[in-house]
């Protein structure tokens, strides 16, 4: 959660040799995170440079198809779970132009409970 699922997204975007990913309580975009206002960052959660470099977390994700990804989302976290959903709506697309295989799917797995910690 929070800084592991940063660097869960992070390295399997970057290291071909994960074969699987689960991202949990972390994947959103910036733009619903900024405007909910509830993410109390750390230097662990966000990339040097990151924002003057365009590069959103939906772009890691992206970075990883048409590999296995699952990501985590709950609504009692301080990622809004709006920014997930947008987040995983931009993603898909890059997953679905693999064409159906065993490999390139990515899944949701959202909760009501009170987070993954």
């Amino acid at each position: 959660c929070s800084g592991g699922g940063m660097l869960t997204a992070y390295l399997a975007a970057t290291d071909h040799r994960i074969r699987a990913a689960a991202v949990g309580c972390y994947f959103s975009t910036l733009s619903q995170e900024l405007e909910a206002g509830t993410c109390n960052y750390d230097a662990e959660q966000i990339l040097w440079g990151q924002a003057q470099l365009g590069l959103d977390k939906p772009d890691l994700l992206i970075a990883r198809a048409p590999r296995p990804t699952v990501v985590l989302l709950t609504s009692h976290d301080c990622f809004p779970i709006r920014g997930g959903q947008d987040g995983l709506q931009e993603v898909t697309p890059s997953f679905q132009a693999h064409g159906p295989n065993d490999r390139g799917e990515i899944g949701l797995f959202a909760s009501e409970s009170g987070g993954y910690h």
